[in-house]
């Protein structure tokens, strides 16, 4: 065999398995990247909704302080009858 024709079959093999496997890890990174990116805004959304439940949670009991504190007065006032 010449070098030409070493040349043309070990690029005949190379190519068809090299050049998949390069692209194959290319969209594994891009997954990656993706995953990353999904996970950050996520944890995002999780931080903001935990903010809020926390807010609504606060107000909750601000709410039953108030009908507590008219419980009392109500209960008060049935009593003076």
């Amino acid at each position: 065999m010449t070098d030409i024709q070493i040349r043309t079959v070990a690029i005949a093999i190379i190519v068809p398995v090299v050049v998949p496997l390069s692209l194959l890890i290319y969209s594994n990174s891009r997954v990656t990247e993706v995953k990353e990116t999904l996970r950050a805004e996520i944890k995002a959304l999780h931080v903001e909704m935990t903010a809020r439940f926390t807010a609504i949670d606060t107000f909750l009991q601000a709410m039953m302080g108030k009908l507590d504190e008219l419980d009392r007065r109500l209960t008060a006032l049935e009593g003076r009858r």
